[in-house]
């Protein structure tokens, strides 16, 4: 009981403006912190006020995000789910400090309560501050991000969903990403009932209808902490995967500490009838979500426990969002599972390695789906030729897609010295740092290569059926040619036959002699018969001088 009222108490320690000067923590001045956030939502509104005729750089794009602050809460969201799942946490904080105390994870799910948190929490010199956000957030929650010191660029593009792409400004060149990263996460579902493959084709097709109507009730409803979705995709009668984003960003102060940023997609659990990726049941008994397996060194024979900070034990489905939830909503709670804290502190991309390095996990996990679905398709065909093409086309675009995000990674780590991200100064703190860059620019190589041959792979798999295809049906007209050879021979000899036998058959006359009479007919169909079979030799006899010269090598 001790631990849990411990957990609950904000850390004492000193607050700190952006110039660096000290604050009293004990006071939290209110006129103050809301005329940071009111000027925060104002700077935007007058960026976005530039127009592209008047300004070389105008701030057009930033309109949708001033509507997102401007317009005013339908409704408290965040009380009008039961009190059982309003232990839910859509904002959590993970400050990381030296000293003998714990490092504390703090829950907060109101927007003052937050801000309050924040300005106790500051961080000092050689200390720093995660402020991890879960699924929709409202707009005050965002205004927070003023005393985050954060760029609203970020936030612009995590939001991008509510305003479609129509300055095809991103994604971004290289350079201009630096500081804001966004890696993708994919969470394998499995259901219980399976869909017929007329339905799986139906959905398949109804993807891009299935996410806007599910984008668009969120933004309707404005649930603070309902997950949102970037992508789903239906691979079989069974399996289907969804797919998120996290975004983060760092700003150094000017003390020497430094705050970074993360919004999660992942939050409370699916609900309603817009979640076309998992069954429409009110209740289902098994959890339809497939872990997001992590390999660390010795996981399982460690000592000590290798998930901090936080104490996974006090964790239930109402604290993570729901009763079946995807691993990522569990990520807030318990980020830092595999990082020196020490070397955390004081490096920005250290701190978020852990974030790209599960992103690279749950990367691998969807290959090796893939790659099991593609192996399927591509050995078991005949007889239903249509269905193998169509699943490969499909996976093939989706490897694509991985492969085109693996490449972005890459380029962001190798660009990485060029962002403004606070760093290790001690040599052995670069070494860890460099260890863990090295290692997950290898993870990303992997990932590009494993995901261009899979989709070569497809490639090949799809020609290699339509060869099939086409092969069988040249055998078939083969056969068919033959047959019509074989009838074509018979029509000649029969033809003629008939012809001779139904003359006869007239009775014109009568034969006084019996012999005469039958060799006639003999005679008759003799004539008829010899021109049939000349006409049939025709194209047939050889040339020149009754044979073929064949000639080889000139000789």
């Amino acid at each position: 009981m001790a631990d849990e009222d411990q957990s609950r108490q904000s850390p004492t320690i000193n607050s700190f403006t952006d110039d660096g000067e000290p604050t009293p923590a004990t006071r939290i001045d209110q006129v103050h912190l809301g005329r940071n956030r009111r000027q925060f939502a104002e700077s935007i509104r007058q960026f976005s006020t530039r127009k592209g005729e008047t300004y070389l750089f105008s701030g057009e794009h930033y309109q949708f995000l001033t509507n997102f602050f401007d317009q005013p809460p339908l409704h408290d969201s965040f009380t009008r789910y039961p009190a059982t799942e309003q232990n839910f946490s859509p904002v959590i904080l993970h400050p990381n400090r030296s000293g003998p105390d714990p490092d504390l994870s703090i829950p907060s799910g109101v927007a003052e309560d937050i801000a309050q948190t924040l300005l106790k929490c500051v961080p000092t010199a050689h200390s720093s501050l995660l402020v991890l956000m879960s699924g929709w957030q409202r707009n005050d929650t965002l205004r927070i991000a003023a005393q985050c010191g954060v760029d609203p660029e970020l936030f612009r593009r995590h939001l991008r969903f509510l305003d479609p792409n129509r300055f095809f400004d991103l994604p971004t060149l290289p350079s201009k990403a630096t500081n804001i990263w966004c890696p993708r996460f994919t969470t394998i579902c499995k259901r219980q009932d399976p869909l017929s493959l007329e339905a799986v084709i139906q959905q398949r097709e109804a993807e891009f209808q299935g996410l806007r109507a599910y984008l668009n009730d969120l933004r309707t409803n404005q649930r603070i902490g309902s997950s949102i979705v970037r992508r789903y995709a239906i691979l079989d009668e069974t399996t289907s995967v969804v797919q998120q984003d996290v975004s983060f960003g760092v700003h150094q102060k000017g003390n020497g500490g430094w705050i970074g940023t993360i919004w999660i997609d992942s939050g409370r659990s699916f609900e309603g009838p817009l979640v076309p990726w998992l069954d429409q049941r009110a209740e289902d008994t098994d959890d339809p979500y497939v872990p997001l397996i992590h390999h660390l060194p010795k996981v399982a024979i460690a000592t000590a426990d290798p998930v901090k900070p936080g104490d996974p034990t006090r964790d239930t489905p109402e604290t993570i969002g729901g009763r079946y939830s995807p691993s990522l909503s569990i990520l807030p709670r318990q980020y830092g599972s595999s990082l020196d804290r020490a070397v955390a502190r004081t490096d920005a991309f250290y701190a978020f390695g852990e974030l790209m390095s599960l992103a690279a996990s749950s990367d691998c996990q969807f290959l090796n789906l893939l790659q099991q679905h593609m192996d399927v398709s591509s050995r078991s065909f005949r007889g239903q030729e249509d269905w193998p093409i169509n699943n490969l086309h499909y996976m093939v675009r989706l490897l694509e897609d991985i492969e085109d995000r693996a490449r972005q990674v890459l380029s962001l780590i190798g660009n990485e010295q060029h962002s403004d991200w606070p760093r290790a100064s001690c040599p052995e703190m670069i070494r860890v740092r460099d260890t863990s860059k090295r290692l997950l620019t290898d993870d990303y190589q992997d990932i590009l290569r494993r995901s261009a041959d899979l989709a070569q792979r497809g490639r090949c798999g799809i020609d290699f059926i339509t060869t099939d295809i086409s092969t069988r049906a040249s055998q078939r007209s083969f056969d068919q040619a033959k047959e019509v050879n074989r009838l074509t021979l018979l029509a000649f000899f029969f033809l003629p036959l008939s012809f001779v036998t139904s003359i006869f058959g007239m009775n014109i006359a009568t034969f006084q002699d019996l012999r005469w009479g039958i060799g006639s007919i003999f005679m008759a169909l003799i004539v008829v018969l010899v021109p049939s079979f000349t006409l049939l030799s025709w194209g047939k006899w050889p040339e020149g001088d009754g044979y073929h010269v064949y000639k080889r090598d000139g000789k």
